[in-house]
């Protein structure tokens, strides 16, 4: 999960110029609608006969059907987004995530393991991890994808980003 924190470095360390952060601020000020409030927001479970599958530890184990839906987009890069909801920890009210997909064939992303850049043919490896440096527009496309996640969302973007630019 990205904190406000975290997306305000973000656009700290990408965009150079506070034109281009007005820039920003004025197309998500344009966003009316919002993934949250549509009633692909919700998630239903799903009546099925009940049946008990097996016992384990003196659990009886059931299985239940839910439904949901995702909100996606894929962007000039080959990047996805995908925005769903989820309960979280605390909540009882399922509210949106949203994920970031980057193919392994993406230009900005290096695959690396503890000993070097793992090459195209080449097996990951022990510790292999995926190093991305995005472009400027990627970031602009994920902060609008994100802004269309929720009200709440679009407004704490932009207060971050209207604190950088005074």
């Amino acid at each position: 999960m990205i904190t406000n924190n975290e997306n305000q470095a973000l656009v700290e360390n990408f965009f150079k110029s506070e034109d281009d952060i007005k820039k920003l601020i004025q197309k998500m000020e344009q966003i009316k609608k919002f993934a949250e409030e549509s009633e692909y927001s919700k998630r239903e479970t799903i009546k099925v006969e009940r049946k008990e599958i097996e016992i384990f530890e003196g659990f009886k184990i059931y299985k239940y059907t839910e439904n949901f839906f995702s909100f996606e987009k894929e962007f000039t890069s080959g990047i996805k987004v995908r925005i769903t909801f989820k309960l979280g920890d605390f909540g009882l009210e399922p509210h949106p995530h949203m994920y970031v997909l980057i193919p392994f064939n993406n230009q900005f992303l290096k695959l690396k393991n503890l000993n070097s850049e793992v090459k195209k043919t080449e097996e990951l490896g022990k510790g292999c991890f995926g190093e991305w440096s995005p472009s400027i527009q990627d970031i602009k496309e994920i902060i609008i994808t994100l802004a269309h996640a929720s009200k709440n969302h679009k407004n704490d973007l932009i207060n971050i980003m209207q604190s950088i630019t005074k």
